[in-house]
């Protein structure tokens, strides 16, 4: 049977989301978000659907093109003519279809502003936020001669962080780790004082993380990682899970769904091998889908929509300008190949 499902489109930009929000994260305005009833998806989703997701509330009656009002868009140019100029001269603001995925100790605002040219949204971080992930994080920057964010004070950092962003026209977030609710629920006010998103990680594997509770071993707590989505989700910001697939004893679709009923938008699925995963986290949910792991060619990028992915993501090679133009234009040749479906 067809599933029913309802979003929220502000009534000022068009910005649509899973959850009502007090604000909307696309152009600022308060309590614009109004609820409607769209079609279900197909098994296989049209990457442009929601690019076309725009105008009234369901059921407006058609009016005289001389009585609609025209508001000023900031759309994202692909770099593809025929494709803008059929998409009203670009992709509309927050339809993201490619992301940069964060990489501890690298992601931050330089790291964002060089990907911008080729990303719609970029993910920082990941930064640990309370004392048991913060420790976790410097055992792994002493053990492993591995790279973290490890500030004085991680809020003022990511408040700086996505200050410095301002005024670009990029989708942000803020991956993080955390034991505990309260500094998510503090990390969730900055984003949504930012428009970003606040990306729980659950998908981080270190033996170091996953000791204290935080990272992939939340994947194993469902209740735990249900309790950060909806501290983060209770502010008022869009919230993102990054999660792991082929985790053992772990049913990603399970956890798709109540991520979901907890008010997360978003699902960030590092696939591994199991790239058809993709396919039953979105079948089983309305979260956007973004598919991460060896995104590197057409023929990746292809794999992922087919699966049913809204976005797919870069992560290590996020600093490769050759990656991301690569997969910038393989993005954008299925976009237009969809739009003419």
């Amino acid at each position: 049977m067809a599933k029913t499902k309802t979003r929220y489109v502000c009534q000022v930009c068009a910005t649509a989301s899973p959850k009502w929000l007090g604000r909307c994260p696309s152009c600022g305005e308060w309590n614009t978000l109004v609820e409607e009833t769209v079609a279900p998806r197909t098994p296989v989703k049209a990457r442009v659907s929601s690019m076309h997701r725009q105008g009234g509330a369901a059921g407006t009656p058609p009016q005289p093109l001389a009585a609609i009002e025209l508001g000023e868009e900031t759309r994202l140019l692909t770099g593809v003519a025929e494709f803008d100029r059929v998409m009203g001269g670009g992709i509309m603001h927050g339809s993201m279809t490619l992301v940069a995925a964060s990489l501890s100790g690298h992601s931050d605002a330089e790291w964002a502003r060089a990907a911008s040219e080729y990303v719609d949204c970029a993910i920082l971080g990941g930064i640990a936020l309370d004392a048991p992930s913060r420790e976790a994080a410097t055992a792994m920057a002493a053990d492993r001669d591995r790279e973290e964010f490890l500030p004085a004070d991680p809020l003022a950092f990511i408040d700086a962080e996505l200050t410095a962003l301002s005024g670009l026209d990029l989708e942000t977030g803020f991956n993080v780790r955390s034991t505990s609710t309260e500094p998510i629920r503090a990390v969730g006010e900055s984003c949504r004082e930012h428009g970003a998103i606040c990306e729980i990680n659950a998908h981080c594997r270190q033996d170091e993380l996953c000791r204290v509770g935080c990272g992939e071993a939340l994947l194993s707590d469902t209740e735990r990682l249900c309790e950060q989505v909806e501290a983060a989700a209770e502010t008022g910001t869009r919230v993102s899970v990054k999660v792991r697939a082929e985790v053992p004893g772990v049913d990603l679709v399970a956890t798709a769904r109540a991520i979901e009923n907890a008010g997360a938008g978003i699902i960030h699925v590092d696939a591994m091998d199991t790239e058809s995963v993709i396919q039953g986290v979105s079948e089983v949910s309305d979260l956007t889908v973004i598919a991460n792991n060896e995104v590197r060619d057409r023929e990746s990028v292809r794999e992922y929509f087919e699966y049913g992915a809204d976005a797919v993501s870069v992560g290590r090679p996020s600093d490769d300008p050759r990656v991301l133009a690569r997969v910038k234009k393989a993005v954008s040749e299925w976009e237009q190949r969809e739009a003419y479906v």
